[in-house]
């Protein structure tokens, strides 16, 4: 997808791109972005919503990072939580990690993204 990315950007110069991942979707865009050569990245957006703890972050300003607001289990790697989601798994037949839920109409969802959106494209 980088390459991709990289051609968009490259032949639309006067276009912004922006690409957006929820859960495992947020540490592979997070892992596109890394690989974007510098001469690019500019006007390259990342939106990275509920990232797996496991995944490194990429420190940048075309990057937010959505965590709910800090109560995503699986984002911020609260263990112990989703170890017991997981030992629930068998009986409920789901795992679930509290907090790993984007909905628009959440708080700190909406007004994140739309906030960071505003400041990049004014």
């Amino acid at each position: 997808m980088a390459k991709e990315i990289e051609f968009l950007a490259k032949n639309l110069p006067d276009k912004k791109i922006i690409i957006a991942g929820l859960s495992n979707g947020g540490a592979f865009v997070n892992e596109t972005y890394k690989k974007i050569s510098k001469d690019v990245k500019s006007s390259v957006y990342t939106i990275a919503a509920g990232a797996p703890f496991w995944e490194d972050s990429v420190k940048s300003e075309n990057i937010l990072q959505i965590d709910n607001n800090g109560k995503d289990t699986l984002a911020i790697g609260e263990v112990k939580s989703l170890l017991l989601s997981l030992i629930k798994a068998p009986f409920t037949g789901k795992f679930y990690a509290p907090g790993h839920e984007y909905y628009w109409s959440s708080p700190g969802v909406k007004s994140q993204i739309v906030s960071f959106l505003e400041k990049k494209f004014r």
